[in-house]
C-alpha cells in the first residue's frame, strides 16, 4: 500500500507459493550475500534461478553457479525439472536434471504431470523424461485433471493417458472447447457434454457466461439470457444485466443498477432494489440501501445497520469501515471492533492488516494492537512476510513485525526457499537467510 492511494474495497494479493515458517521462530536472522553479474531474476524453486542480463536469460543455482548461461531469448519454467528455452528462434523443452531435450513448435498446458505440447505441427502429451507417453500425434487435444480430448481424421474422441485407448465421441462437432465445461459446437450453435459424451445442454445457444459454478451456468441465445443448472437440467429466461459468481449458493444479479440474488434455481430470493451489495459470506451479505448499508443474516433474517459511509468485503472475520474519512474495523455482528482512527487501511488477512496514520503505514493486529511503529512509505503483504519501503529503501518484515531484512536495498524481490532477489546501488544477486547459530 502506498500513501496518498484511496481504498475502499481492499483486497490483499497473495502471491506466489512456500510459506517458511522456521525463520519467523527466530528473533536474529543471519543474511549470506551472493552477488552475480545480472540485471535481475525470479524467485527461488528448487533450489535454482532464472536470471536477467541484458535481455538475456539462463539458470543459476542458490551458490550463483550458472547452471545454463545468460544466452537465450527467453526461459520459462514448467515444473519441477522441464524448461522451455527460446534460442535463435528455437524452442526446445529440456529436463535440466537428465538433460534430455526436444525441440517444440509450442507449449499448452500441463495434465498433473504431463504436458501437452505441439510438434511438428501435431500435438502430443510429454511426462517428465520427454516421452511421448500417448504413443501417437493428433490434429488437437485438450486435457485437464479429469478429462482428456483429442482429433483426429476430423473426429473428437476421450483419451485414457494410463491405457491409451480412445473412446469415440459419436456425435460430430465442429469444434470442442475444454474448460470448466467441455462445450461443443454444432451449427455454429454452443452445447455442453458431460466426460462421458452424454448431452447436457443441446447445443443451441450462441455463447455462454460461467459463474466459477461447475452446475450453475448462463446461457445466451437471441440476445436472450438463459439460467442453467446442469445438475437438476433447469432452464428458464431471465432479464438480468449482468451477474456475479455463485458465492455460499447464492448469485448477484444486476439490473437497471440494482442489486437483488438468486438462489441455484434461478429464484430471486432477495429483490432487486439495492444500489450496491457484495457476495455472500455463508449466510451474511452486506448491502446498501437509501443511503445506508446494513449487514443481513439471509438465514435469520435480521439486519445490523451498519453506520458508515463505506465498507468492504468480509475477510478473515472482518470488515474494514470508513466514515468521516477515517478507517476501522467491525467484526461479523456489525460491532465497531478497531476505533475509526487510520487514514487508510486493508482487509484482514492471516490476523494482521495494514493501516496508515499521517506518519505512515504500520501493522495492526484483530485487537487493534500495534506490530510496527506507523513510519513506512509503503507495506506489501507476501506469503506471511511484510515487504517495507522507508525513505526508498527496501526491507521485509516478519508477522510479528520485527526486521528480518534491514531496510537497505533498493530493490527486492520475494523469498522463496530462504532466498531473495536483491539490488543494491550497482549490485545485483541473492541474500541467503538462515538462523544465527
Amino acid at each position: 500500500m502506498k500513501k496518498k492511494t484511496i481504498y475502499y474495497l481492499l483486497v490483499i494479493i497473495i502471491v506466489g507459493v512456500g510459506i517458511y515458517f522456521n525463520l519467523l521462530k527466530q528473533q536474529q536472522i543471519e543474511i549470506i550475500k551472493y552477488p552475480l553479474e545480472i540485471d535481475g531474476g525470479t524467485r527461488v524453486e528448487n533450489g535454482m534461478a532464472i536470471v536477467k542480463k541484458n535481455e538475456k536469460y539462463g539458470i543459476v543455482d542458490i551458490k550463483g553457479n550458472y547452471l545454463y548461461k545468460i544466452e537465450f531469448t527467453r526461459i520459462n519454467k514448467i515444473n519441477k525439472n522441464l524448461f522451455v528455452f527460446l534460442k535463435n528462434e528455437e524452442l526446445i523443452i529440456r529436463n535440466i536434471i537428465s538433460g534430455k531435450e526436444m525441440k517444440i513448435d509450442e507449449i499448452q498446458e500441463n495434465i498433473n504431470e504431463n504436458i501437452i505440447v505441439k510438434k511438428d505441427k501435431k500435438y502430443i502429451v510429454l511426462n517428465q523424461n520427454l516421452d511421448n507417453i500417448i504413443g501417437q500425434e493428433y490434429d488437437e487435444l485438450m486435457g485437464n485433471k479429469r478429462v482428456i480430448i483429442v482429433k483426429k481424421d476430423k473426429k473428437f474422441y476421450f483419451l485414457d493417458l494410463k491405457t491409451r485407448k480412445e473412446r469415440l465421441i459419436k456425435e460430430k462437432y465442429k469444434k470442442i472447447l475444454l474448460n470448466s465445461f467441455i462445450f461443443v459446437q454444432k451449427n455454429n450453435l454452443w452445447g455442453i457434454i458431460d466426460k462421458n459424451g452424454q448431452k447436457i445442454i443441446e447445443p443451441k445457444f450462441s455463447s455462454f457466461l460461467p459463474l466459477e459454478s461447475k452446475k450453475i451456468i448462463i446461457g445466451i441465445k437471441n440476445n436472450k439470457k438463459y439460467f442453467l443448472n446442469l445438475e437438476t437440467k433447469l432452464e428458464k429466461e431471465v432479464k438480468y444485466d449482468n451477474f456475479g459468481d455463485v458465492r455460499s449458493n447464492k448469485i448477484m444479479v444486476i439490473k437497471d443498477s440494482k442489486i437483488g440474488y438468486l438462489s441455484l434455481d434461478g429464484e430471486e430470493i432477495i429483490p432487486l432494489k439495492y444500489s450496491s451489495g457484495f457476495s455472500f459470506f455463508e449466510n451474511l451479505v452486506q448491502l446498501r440501501e437509501d443511503k445506508k448499508w446494513f449487514l443481513l443474516n439471509y438465514k435469520t433474517g435480521e439486519k445490523t445497520i451498519l453506520d458508515y459511509d463505506n465498507i468492504g468485503e468480509i475477510s478473515d472475520g472482518m470488515m474494514i469501515v470508513e466514515k468521516d474519512n477515517k478507517i476501522g474495523y467491525i467484526n461479523l455482528r456489525g460491532k465497531l471492533k478497531i476505533p475509526l482512527k487510520y487514514e487508510l487501511g486493508e482487509s484482514f488477512i492471516t490476523g494482521n492488516t495494514i493501516v496508515a496514520k499521517e506518519s505512515g503505514f504500520g501493522i495492526i493486529d484483530r485487537k487493534g494492537r500495534n506490530k510496527t511503529d506507523f513510519v513506512y512509505d509503503e507495506i506489501i503483504y507476501k506469503n506471511n512476510f511484510f515487504y517495507v519501503l522507508k525513505n526508498e529503501k527496501r526491507g521485509v518484515l516478519d508477522m510479528k513485525g520485527n526486521t528480518i531484512i534491514p531496510i537497505i536495498y533498493d530493490e527486492l524481490g520475494e523469498i522463496s526457499e530462504n532466498f531473495i532477489l536483491y539490488k543494491k546501488k550497482n549490485e545485483v544477486g541473492y541474500l541467503k537467510l538462515r538462523n544465527k547459530k
